[in-house]
């Protein structure tokens, strides 16, 4: 089996999930975070909740790790996901991440610098944390 490159930390404040990417991800990592994303939100219960991604650390994804996207997004949305703020830091991240961005516009997606700005908008969005 092929070594997992890439790595992950999923937490989260009231309804909002907190998920910081890091490194860069190959399809291991992707299939290995997509079963432990869904057995994270699952466990909490939540009725709604939103997601930031924090992508700061995050350095890129192989083209089959980038297959996963749509599917978490689409899971994401048929469990109660409203919305998803994401954390960018470097105008390439930003506009790789809008390409892939029309691969799940099933909810609100808005892009900051600070993670606190993030907050307030996903409580905006009826979300506490």
């Amino acid at each position: 089996m092929p070594k997992i490159h890439g790595n992950y930390k999923l937490e989260s404040t009231g309804d909002i999930v907190i998920v910081r990417f890091y490194d860069t991800w190959n399809e291991e990592c992707s299939k290995e975070f997509f079963q432990e994303y869904k057995t994270f939100v699952l466990g909490k219960n939540f009725c709604k909740f939103g997601v930031i991604a924090d992508l700061r650390c995050f350095e890129g994804a192989t083209r089959e790790a980038v297959m996963y996207i749509a599917n978490v997004s689409q899971w994401g949305s048929d469990n109660g996901q409203i919305a998803r703020a994401q954390l960018i830091d470097t105008e390439f991240k930003f506009f790789t991440i809008n390409d892939l961005q029309t691969l799940d516009s099933k909810f609100p997606i808005n892009n900051f610098d600070d993670e606190h700005a993030a907050i307030l908008w996903l409580r905006e969005q009826g979300l506490k944390g």
